[in-house]
């Protein structure tokens, strides 16, 4: 997670360009406000439920050897990457309650793995011939 966060922002920070040139009494404006809010939640959507789609690792699960599949083994639908996303933050407001769901379940899945009919699973070495 602190792979992905670290590079989640390093693409909002870049997604946020255009934003400075916005003046501050426009920003403060609440539909603007909620305008940016939106932009920014949906590139960090972007960021994760494409990486999920191809190739079910973000670059933070990659380096894990982590992978997002769904319950048959199967590549997640675009549903149940949506699902995931929206999950995974309510995963994180309870002080990440949702994580601690993975000591208690004895599938190891979090809450929003639950919620999302996904698994993460680990992808064994590969041998370097």
């Amino acid at each position: 997670m602190l792979y992905d966060t670290l590079l989640l922002f390093a693409v909002l920070m870049l997604a946020a360009i255009p934003l400075a040139f916005i003046s501050e009494p426009i920003r403060e404006w609440p539909p603007v406000e909620w305008t940016i809010r939106t932009y920014l939640l949906g590139v960090s959507f972007a960021y994760f439920a494409g990486f999920w789609h191809h190739g079910g690792q973000t670059l933070g699960m990659r380096a894990w050897r982590l992978r997002v599949l769904d319950r048959d083994g199967a590549k997640p639908t675009f549903a149940q990457l949506t699902k995931r996303f929206a999950g995974s933050i309510l995963s994180w407001i309870p002080c990440g309650g949702g994580f601690v769901w993975i000591a208690l379940n004895r599938r190891r899945e979090a809450l929003h793995d639950r919620l999302s009919g996904t698994i993460i699973v680990h992808e064994p070495l590969r041998r370097a011939r």
